[in-house]
């Protein structure tokens, strides 16, 4: 990570470890981070299938956010 800052796959990655660990929200960031990546890459470079993969886990992951403060905020 501190040799390859701007690559997309790599905060990718990073954020798949953290969900697997629990750390939601630290996932959440590297998936916007790869996300922000792609965005600036060349148009060559884009990799659609991948972008789609990460909009679709950010989605996911902030329902289930949602869903926990919606619970937290239901109990007495």
């Amino acid at each position: 990570m501190e040799r390859e800052r701007h690559d997309a796959t790599i905060h990718s990655h990073l954020g798949d470890l953290y969900a697997k660990m629990g750390r939601s929200e630290l996932a959440a960031a590297e998936w916007e981070k790869s996300l922000g990546e792609w965005r600036r890459s060349l148009p060559a470079d884009m990799e659609a299938d991948k972008v789609a993969e990460l909009e679709k886990k950010l989605s996911q992951s902030k329902h289930r956010v949602a869903q926990k403060s919606t619970t937290s905020v239901a109990k007495p």
